[in-house]
């Protein structure tokens, strides 16, 4: 198989790949020590290294270059250049200097930003804006550093951090590089961490003395290269490492809602009989209490709105919740079904319309409820519609605290808001499918009076359509009385399967509509069932299922048509 590349070759694939699209440019940095006499060197990289001819900037120091020099003489082909010779300020006459060459392959909108010269440091900035950059960076900023062996290193980079704060303060979304021979000074002394050095290792002798910053972490993967000529210095193929925030960033999930129509109308509907001039009035000057309650009026119209559930919803919530607690260890469900006498009648006016208005229900609409009454709550969950409320307490370990807890807030809720428990139609229902339910359940007990335990609960009572009821009996019921019925149901004797059927004929008296019967729910799985084994030659049982010589019934179920067999064969 073939080999892993390692992260340095990936990182040279991938350069070699965009050649002239980078995320970041690829860099040649290298002390030539006399650019006059190592151009010829220079083209013969360019001409013959496809790197070093893709490579998107060339930053060289102690160029030795005068103002004698013309750049024609010392410009690749390709390439456009940006030079900083001595002056005068330096004080000396020989060596130093820089320059940056710019592939005009990757841009050519190039302006010098700044450069300096004196006898501690000589540096030129320029600010490229390349064909491609990522919507990271607006431009790439370059600043290519000398420090002489015998210079001030405070003053050198005193020097350089005023050019970069500076152009930093005026060039926010660019992305600064910082390359150049740095002779033992140290960058981050006065930038701290915010700047990351990425060579690491020797360029001349066992020392570190070229230096290559930027903000980012991991930006650049460092080569080394050949000297030019005789000089001491290693080159440096800085090789772009840097991945985009789009790139970086994790894929987000997110979950979009699409409203009903009647959700719809209702918004709208609550946004049209609203009083705006209310909020306006109650704010005065205060735009940004303006802006508060106004969002936040908004925010409730439209969790309101778009949270309508119906008694189906409560009911399916209700029995998913439950079975999906049954399926764990040690737990069983409490289910408390608790009836109000005349919750309408006994309702103090002056508690509910503060409840209204709360709900962001319009004030004429709230004041027509109160004139109509005056005239004449996460291991529990509660599902209240009118005055029908159940609390579905998940029990686990025999844990039951919460749910008492419960149960005792939802006492002093309705005594708190005048509401009268009737306690001879609140019903408590205990579903535990455990073997061992160690001493039985204690009663359960609201203001001193037990509640009735009850097996079970009608859903009719609910109002439920006969195709909801339907889909109850086939989900709780008939899955399963039919479990593995093409195993057991034909060695059930006839009072066994009288006993079964009478329990479909009582379902079917409570929904109120016709059901499949169990015997044509066997046949039809028998027959699914054998058609599978037939067209699986692997299974154990493929043998046990070919058709007697009379091609009319199978070995062993002679009371079984095979035409449903034979068609789908045929097919």
């Amino acid at each position: 198989h073939a080999r892993r590349r390692s992260r340095k070759k990936q990182v040279l694939c991938r350069t070699r790949k965009r050649c002239f699209n980078p995320p970041l440019p690829s860099i040649l940095l290298a002390n030539v020590q006399s650019l006059e006499n190592k151009i010829d060197e220079l083209n013969a990289w360019i001409k013959f290294q496809r790197d070093i001819e893709t490579c998107c900037v060339l930053a060289l120091t102690e160029t030795w270059l005068s103002a004698a020099t013309p750049n024609t003489g010392i410009t690749p082909a390709g390439f456009s250049i940006y030079r900083q010779d001595r002056t005068l300020d330096s004080g000396k006459g020989r060596g130093g200097r820089v320059c940056v060459m710019v592939n005009s392959r990757w841009g050519s909108d190039v302006a010098v930003l700044a450069s300096h010269c004196s006898p501690d440091i000589e540096l030129i900035t320029v600010k490229v804006r390349p064909y491609f950059l990522p919507r990271d960076f607006s431009s790439v900023i370059l600043t290519t550093a000398y420090i002489p062996p015998q210079a001030d290193k405070s003053l050198a980079l005193k020097a350089l951090y005023v050019t970069i704060s500076r152009l930093e303060n005026s060039h926010p979304e660019a992305v600064f590089i910082v390359v150049g021979d740095f002779n033992r000074a140290n960058l981050k002394i006065i930038l701290f961490s915010k700047y990351y050095q990425h060579i690491n290792f020797s360029t001349r002798g066992e020392q570190i003395l070229d230096h290559c910053y930027t903000a980012s972490k991991d930006s650049y993967k460092p080569l080394p290269r050949p000297v030019f000529g005789k000089a001491d210095h290693t080159s440096i193929l800085l090789l772009p490492a840097y991945r985009q925030r789009l790139k970086q960033a994790k894929p987000v999930l997110r979950s979009v809602y699409q409203w009903s129509e009647e959700t719809i109308f209702t918004l709208q509907d609550c946004f049209e009989t609203t009083d705006w001039q209310m909020f306006r009035d109650a704010a005065g000057t205060d735009i940004n209490e303006y802006t508060d309650s106004i969002t936040s009026y908004i925010s409730k119209c439209i969790r309101t709105g778009s949270t309508i559930r119906s008694t189906d919803d409560a009911i399916a919530l209700t029995v998913h919740s439950a079975l999906t607690h049954l399926d764990r260890k040690n737990t069983y469900v409490r289910m408390l079904f608790i009836d109000y006498s005349s919750a309408f009648n006994t309702i103090i006016p002056a508690k509910l319309i503060p409840k209204l208005t709360d709900l962001g229900l319009n004030s004429h609409l709230c004041n027509w409820v109160l004139d109509f009454l005056t005239a004449g709550h996460t291991s529990n969950t509660i599902f209240k519609f009118a005055d029908d409320t159940t609390i579905l307490g998940l029990i686990t370990d025999g844990d039951e605290t919460a749910y008492t807890d419960e149960v005792c807030a939802l006492s002093e809720w309705y005594h708190h808001n005048n509401l009268s428990l009737n306690i001879s139609k609140t019903k408590v229902m205990i579903v535990d499918y455990r073997k061992l339910q160690r001493g039985g359940h204690s009663p359960l007990y609201i203001n001193g009076a037990e509640v009735e335990r009850v097996s079970s609960v009608r859903l009719r009572k609910f109002g439920l359509p006969p195709d909801i009821l339907t889909h109850f009996y086939r989900c709780t019921i008939e899955s399963i009385l039919t479990a593995c019925i093409p195993v057991w149901y034909g060695s059930c004797t006839a009072y066994d399967r009288k006993a079964l059927k009478s329990v479909v004929r009582t379902a079917e008296s409570i929904i109120g509509s016709k059901l499949p019967d169990l015997q044509d729910i066997y046949r039809s799985r028998c027959l699914r069932k054998i058609q599978k084994i037939r067209l699986d030659c692997s299974h154990l049982a493929h043998d046990l299922f070919t058709l007697l010589p009379s091609g009319r019934s199978l070995p062993g179920l002679p009371g079984l048509p095979v035409q449903f067999v034979v068609e789908q064969d045929a097919q």
